[in-house]
């Protein structure tokens, strides 16, 4: 289907030695990899004292193209909240023949988000397939945690004339929580001989790495109320901390 030739019938009138056969290739996209095309001469009404000699030639069809597989984009990013994402996978020019690539992943979130298939295989003629990225729900928590990378790889043997293009994306897992921190009320009342009292200091969602606040005091009764500690560290997952107010009773 690449090479035509013509004409399918020659005739030599008498006392020609030589006549043209001409091919002509279709020159296509497609990466198809070498063929060889056989041509044969038949004859059944030669004259008796004519025969064939070389009656067949083979040309060979050296393919000129080449394609490339890899990611449609470098990276991308997916948040907490999502349900699921893709991925596309292209080759940038169509082959002939079944190109399977394999797909793995590395980084920190692999418990937060699954993927699907882990193979890719291209029939002859396509040129893209979905990867589908997908939440893990149960871990969509209140947390406040750390944005983390999901590193996904293109592996395999590749026919002679596809090569890897873009071949790792990396997904941004974003956390879609936040936290205040502040105190449990605005205001309260402490009485000169109740002794001590305590003051709440809360954060209204966990967070995954230590948080550190100091408290400072401002007013007329410096003197008569003492606080500890000055300031409260919030270790990973904790949301309440208390300070103790000391009154001097005179």
């Amino acid at each position: 289907s690449e090479v035509a030739f013509t004409p399918e019938t020659l005739t030599f009138a008498p006392g020609e030695t030589q006549k043209q056969v001409t091919l002509t290739v279709a020159d296509d996209n497609t990466v198809e990899g070498g063929a060889t095309i056989t041509y044969t001469l038949t004859g059944s009404s030669l004259p008796d004292d004519v025969s064939l000699g070389t009656r067949e030639h083979v040309v060979t069809l050296i393919d000129d193209d080449s394609s490339t597989i890899g990611f449609s984009a470098t990276s991308s990013t997916l948040s907490e909240g999502d349900s699921a994402s893709n991925l596309t996978v292209s080759l940038s020019a169509e082959v002939s023949r079944e190109v399977v690539v394999d797909l793995s992943e590395s980084g920190d979130g692999n418990e937060d988000i699954t993927f699907s298939p882990s193979s890719l295989i291209f029939a002859p003629g396509e040129t893209d397939k979905q990867v589908t990225l997908t939440v893990n729900t149960a871990n969509n928590d209140n947390k406040v945690e750390e944005d983390v990378e999901i590193t996904y790889t293109l592996t395999g043997t590749l026919p002679d004339d596809v090569g890897f293009g873009t071949n790792s994306h990396v997904v941004t897992f974003a956390d879609d929580d936040s936290s205040t921190v502040g105190f449990a009320s605005g205001s309260s009342t402490l009485r000169e001989n109740e002794g001590t009292a305590t003051l709440s200091v809360v954060l209204t969602n966990p967070v995954s790495e230590d948080v550190v606040v100091t408290l400072t005091e401002s007013g007329d009764a410096n003197d008569q109320v003492a606080f500890s500690p000055s300031s409260v560290t919030f270790a990973s997952g904790q949301t309440s901390k208390e300070i103790t107010l000391t009154v001097v009773d005179d």
